[in-house]
């Protein structure tokens, strides 16, 4: 199933980052001439603070593609004085300065808006950690005042233009059983302190620690991550950053340049989602949305797509009961509402999600919902999962819970163990519908145990059934035969079987044959089922597809021979749809053959519809599917 957690990489990142990809290594990029620049107004330069440690500074390999200037993107340099922003923008470390994220955040919002430039403050400090960003600390390393010497840039280029914003990206340095337990009381002073010299109250954006497999998390780096999500909620026009899904450099401290390059758009869109929620000056075609989508609501009528649409261009100019009032009424959530309560105070976003029509819930409901509870979550787990229980959509409350789960296992893996085990059954229903669950890293037996304490039957019987076999399976064949010998009667199924199978084709590669005497010699007859002969016959396709023939030719018309069809059919239309429909004639069940026609010609219709046209009139298919078929032939020609 797919996950739907707090920020994935989307495409547009991807393409952006691959529109700026490497073309030569650091030692051949070339110096640029920096142009004469004019700045604008102070009121449309828009200024930001790129404030940490190094990945903040980055460490990034820069490439000519770094160094191209984009004409409403500037930065301050060390001698205070403002030029295109060009990578490295920091001189923590002049030596090892490289791409962060800084760059790719001033062009995404740039490009975004284009009636204003862009320009950032480099401040961040690598190797710094939290103590040194109090005001009048030392970096002895750099030998710097990192507060103080960040304070006085800020107010040397505010003098040009408006701070925005703060971008904060720090904590390696703090992920010590010492430094961690005070690092969020410190965290908000130097925060709650920058913003005040900034003296416009600007949003505040904190980016999550690397997330580097071959560098897990400890006790402490957990305490940091945890207080940067406390610090994004507790401060006000704040966010957190996540930084899922990037990569590090060799060095599995810093990010690697493209991670760096994503980490940027992250951050811009961190910030637009928070100016959702202000209003902003209104142009000609918002001027009068509040008052017509007013008017709308002293009707105590449904919200139609018209009234959506203006709900959509003036909720930041309406007060807290209007916008709850019209989320409402509103007929169409899923477009309406899902994306334009982002940035609203989590309390606000959580009074809308109650009061909107889950009746068609979608991706965008169940992502907005999913952030949200990835929010409340950080301060109060049960009260996330009072609220999501109270949600009409089983495909949005198991997103939600699935948030909440990873929330908590990001924090402690064992807190999540623990409220896993306290699930009801209608949440273990959720989450198997729809989800997947942490990850544990523990032996076989050790997740046995724990898994018979979980308070659901439905769950612990899923599991059962599922990872535990798995986990057996994987270390000793028989123990997972034991361990399912051991359970009632009742609690044993095919299910069960299949995972060893698997687990056996996985990791011990084997003739098909010897898989299949295996199942019929040492599998009980009760752990067996028909359909495994068909997942059997898909993985055995590609590894020698003439001996498949050979087996499924010397089987009788039975349900098993049509199961393997099934799976062979399936890999052979890959290669060869002609010959995958010739087989299909020889399933025996009628249902399962018709279904299987229907669904190679539907395949067939995209490349051939000549043939298809040819087929179709003798086609082995249900009325159904022969009509709809019909139709879709009518709109290819």
């Amino acid at each position: 199933m797919n996950r739907i957690t707090s920020r994935v990489i989307t495409a547009c990142w991807i393409l952006l980052a691959l529109l700026a990809r490497p073309s030569v290594g650091q030692e051949d990029t070339k110096p640029v001439t920096q142009p004469t620049i004019e700045l604008p107004n102070k009121e449309s330069f828009h200024l930001f603070v790129l404030a940490g440690q190094s990945n903040m500074a980055g460490r990034g390999e820069v490439t000519d593609a770094d160094r191209q200037p984009h004409d409403r993107v500037f930065m301050w340099t060390e001698d205070q004085q403002w030029v295109p922003a060009i990578d490295p923008m920091h001189f923590d470390k002049p030596k090892i300065a490289g791409v962060g994220p800084g760059r790719s955040f001033g062009i995404s919002l740039a490009n975004s808006h284009p009636d204003i430039s862009i320009g950032l403050i480099p401040c961040a400090v690598g190797g710094s950690p939290i103590e040194c960003w109090l005001p009048g600390g030392f970096h002895e390393s750099t030998k710097t005042h990192p507060y103080d010497d960040a304070v006085k840039r800020i107010h040397a280029a505010a003098k040009h233009g408006t701070i925005k914003g703060i971008l904060w990206h720090q904590g390696e340095g703090d992920s010590t059983p010492k430094r961690s337990q005070q690092y969020k009381t410190n965290l908000l002073d130097v925060l709650n302190g920058l913003r005040a010299e900034c003296g416009s109250d600007p949003v505040v954006l904190i980016g999550q620690l690397g997330q580097f497999p071959e560098r897990p998390w400890n006790d402490s780096r957990r305490r940091v991550n945890w207080a940067h999500r406390q610090v994004a909620l507790e401060l006000p026009h704040a966010a957190f950053v996540s930084s899922d899904g990037l990569t590090p450099k060799p060095d599995n401290t810093h990010f690697n340049r493209f991670s760096a390059v994503l980490f940027g758009y992250k951050y811009a869109e961190a910030y637009h989602n928070l100016q959702n929620a202000i209003p902003h000056d209104q142009t000609d075609a918002v001027v009068d949305a509040p008052d017509q989508l007013r008017d709308l609501l002293r009707r105590d009528e449904p919200l139609d797509s018209k009234a959506g649409q203006l709900f959509s261009s003036c909720h930041a100019w309406l007060t807290p009961q209007e916008r709850l009032q019209a989320v409402k009424r509103i007929k169409e959530p899923e477009f309406w509402v899902a994306e334009n309560i982002r940035g609203y105070p989590l309390a606000e976003q959580v009074a809308l999600l109650s009061v909107t029509d889950f009746s068609n819930a979608s991706d965008e409901l169940a992502h907005r919902v999913a952030d949200v509870s990835t929010m409340w979550a950080v301060t109060d787990v049960d009260a996330t999962r009072q609220w999501l229980s109270g949600i009409e959509s089983d495909y949005c409350r198991a997103h939600g819970l699935e948030a909440v789960l990873a929330t908590i296992h990001e924090r402690a893996p064992l807190a999540s163990l623990d409220l896993l085990r306290r699930l009801n059954d209608q949440e273990a229903e959720d989450l198997i519908g729809y989800t997947e669950m942490p990850e544990f890293d523990l032996d076989a037996q050790t997740w046995a145990k724990e898994v018979a304490k979980f308070e659901s039957d439905r769950l612990r019987s899923f599991l059962q059934s599922g990872s535990v076999v798995w986990k057996l399976a994987t270390e000793d064949t028989d123990a997972a035969l034991n361990y399912i010998a051991g359970l009632p009667q009742g609690q044993q199924n095919p299910r069960q079987g299949w995972q060893i199978i698997a687990t056996w084709m996985r990791q011990k590669p084997s003739p098909p044959s010897l898989i299949l005497e295996w199942i019929e010699t040492r599998l009980p007859e009760h752990l067996r089922s028909d359909d495994h002969y068909q997942l059997i016959a898909q993985w055995w396709h590609p590894i020698d597809r003439a001996s498949l023939v050979e087996w499924i030719d010397s089987l009788p018309p039975s349900k098993r021979r049509d199961e393997a069809l099934q799976g062979f059919i399936g890999e052979e239309s890959h290669a060869d749809i002609d010959s995958a429909y010739q087989w299909a004639s020889q399933i025996q069940n009628e249902s399962d053959r018709r279904l299987v026609n229907a669904r190679l010609l539907r395949r067939w219709l995209s490349d051939s519809p000549d043939i298809v046209g040819k087929l179709l009139p003798n086609a082995d298919v249900t009325d159904e599917d022969r009509q709809d078929l019909e139709r879709r032939l009518r709109g290819k020609r």
